[in-house]
């Protein structure tokens, strides 16, 4: 078996995985989890198999950061497309020499941002701040519409800056959301909401837990797979 072209793997043990799952995260770096118990020794063999995906993943990444780096300051968007409100929020950037200064200002619909733009990562760290505080002004509230409508009850919400899970639930039903959930389409987030509610039924991924989630999401396959690829609609300086 020839070598991967990556440098190495990371793996992740999870207690409720059921299967081996492999991703590639924003750095290109290949991310394994695997279930407790689980033999490592078998996974260059699964790594092998899936060698031309990765490969794909990896090279569409390097492709994307290419494209948004071909101008100056490319990483700085002009808007921030937020699928999941259906909004474009525009951006006003306003160059500021002072050394770790920076300013965002909301102004009628727009934000309009002071600080030193050849600090690409004060920058982008203005722009993080913004998108949490927007998810906590959004998710909880929507997430409290979802439990309406399907009846199922939480003990609390919490939004975070999650980049490898959407949602999560704990032994103790409380649910929480990624920040993230704003870049997708509303109805990926409603999926979402609902995949956490169930868990506050069945803490697990058992065929009782899917047959729950089904009865309120009767096309959950499909969004599911939908869900998968909608990590590239995430912006690169959300990510970095």
């Amino acid at each position: 078996m020839s070598v991967p072209p990556w440098e190495g793997y990371q793996v992740r043990v999870h207690p409720r995985a059921r299967r081996v799952r492999i991703r590639v995260d924003a750095q290109g770096r290949v991310v394994v989890t695997v279930p407790l118990g689980f033999d490592p020794g078998v996974l260059p063999q699964i790594l092998h198999k899936q060698r031309a995906w990765i490969l794909a993943r990896q090279d569409a990444l390097r492709a994307r950061k290419e494209a948004e780096q071909g101008t100056q300051h490319a990483s700085l968007p002009d808007c921030i497309q937020l699928a999941a409100l259906g909004q474009c929020v525009p951006l006003i950037w306003q160059p500021d020499g002072a050394s770790g200064r920076a300013i965002l200002r909301e102004e009628d619909g727009r934000l309009r941002v002071l600080c030193d733009i050849r600090n690409d990562e004060l920058c982008r760290v203005l722009l993080r701040r913004w998108v949490m505080r927007k998810a906590w002004q959004v998710l909880p509230s929507w997430l409290d519409r979802v439990a309406c409508e399907t009846g199922l009850s939480y003990a609390g919400c919490s939004v975070n800056s999650a980049r490898t899970r959407w949602g999560s639930c704990s032994r103790m039903r409380k649910i929480n959301l990624s920040a993230r959930l704003l870049f997708v389409p509303s109805h990926l987030v409603r999926h979402v909401m609902i995949h956490e509610l169930c868990h506050t039924v069945h803490l697990n991924h058992s065929e009782r837990f899917y047959e729950l989630v089904r009865s309120f999401d009767p096309d959950y396959a499909s969004l599911r797979a939908e869900l998968r690829d909608a990590r590239r609609l995430v912006p690169l300086w959300m990510e970095m």
